[in-house]
């Protein structure tokens, strides 16, 4: 089984807003490469940058904002340091705690989650063809909702009061929000579901694709392991004006003479979920499926598990030994 960190270098983990409706990576691109600037040489590790409806990248939210985007670097290079700002500790396999969660309910804690009061969220970056359907979704849900309030309210759509125009939005956000909670929900059962077959030797070579395709919103880059942010983040500071260097701050400074690391930019929690996949199938998955109860188990044991422990599965691991001592039985009854 697979030891240590799935991945090894650095991460630039690309985030969205999950109150908001989600927008594909090939959306975003030109905003998002246009304005890396803004949070990758900055004074403010944790800097949001906005995007429009019309794709176009800001440092700061308009009317027309469609989403916000922040930059979580995350540091895999040190065995005694996982950590993104402050403090955001990631799991030395995200996966693994993805693939775990129960329920909906379960999901939606961990799409919540606030680090210094932004929201930091699991979040996905749809595909072209995820991204219309989802679309259709909001659409339909926002027509409803509308609908049904005027009707509930005996409102006609030309006398809207801006505070019922107010609450109106609050629903839509809430619906919006639910909405990406069950998109997200169906991505972690495709994905437990991949695990399982793959595990099973049940997955054909043709669905080796779904994956490929999952890994687009990840990329190799190169990035400066002594740059202004990464010391800003490695020191937990979000601004000090101490030495402060136009050109180390602004990334002009000259890069031969830098320390060039390769590093991976992901967009998405459930992309780097994929990464460390992708990296854990080269080494083995730190996973079994059960011969008994047939569920997905996770493992970090050496020894070759096929079975159910009492800690993994209580009620599995008790028929097995159910089954064992009636075999045992018969065996000195014989």
């Amino acid at each position: 089984m697979s030891e240590g960190r799935a991945i090894k270098k650095l991460v630039q983990l690309v985030t969205i807003d999950t109150n908001r409706i989600f927008l594909s990576r090939i959306f975003i691109q030109r905003g998002i490469s246009l304005g890396f600037n803004l949070g990758e040489f900055t004074a403010d590790p944790s800097k949001n940058i906005y995007i429009t409806s019309d794709g176009l990248c800001t440092s700061y939210p308009t009317k027309d904002s469609k989403q916000t985007i922040n930059f979580l670097f995350i540091d895999n290079t040190n065995s005694d340091r996982l950590f993104n700002f402050r403090d955001c500790i990631f799991p030395k396999r995200l996966y693994v705690k993805f693939i775990k969660l129960k329920n909906k309910e379960e999901l939606k804690e961990l799409m919540s989650r606030k680090i210094i009061g932004k929201e930091y969220g699991f979040c996905v970056f749809p595909n072209e063809s995820e991204i219309t359907n989802l679309i259709n979704r909001y659409e339909e849900a926002s027509r409803k909702l509308i609908s049904n309030y005027y009707v509930a309210h005996n409102i006609h759509i030309q006398n809207i009061p801006a505070k019922l125009k107010s609450e109106i939005d609050i629903i839509i956000k809430n619906k919006i929000r639910e909405i990406n909670i069950d998109f997200t929900w169906e991505k972690q059962q495709q994905l437990k579901d991949f695990v399982k077959r793959y595990l099973s030797g049940d997955l054909p070579e043709d669905k080796l694709l779904w994956l490929n395709e999952q890994l687009e919103n990840t990329s190799e880059i190169l990035t400066n392991k002594e740059s202004y942010l990464l010391e800003k983040i490695e020191k937990g500071k979000i601004c000090n004006t101490d030495n402060w260097n136009i050109e180390k701050t602004y990334g002009e400074k000259d890069t031969k003479n830098a320390l060039l690391v390769p590093a991976y930019r992901v967009y998405g929690h459930y992309a780097l979920c994929c990464l460390e996949i992708f990296l854990d199938i080269q080494k083995g998955l730190p996973y079994f499926v059960c011969q008994k109860c047939k569920n997905l188990v996770y493992t970090n044991k050496k020894t070759k598990q096929i079975f159910c422990s009492k800690e993994d599965n209580e009620e599995c691991f008790r028929k097995k030994e159910n089954e064992r001592q009636r075999k045992s039985y018969r065996k000195k009854k014989k």
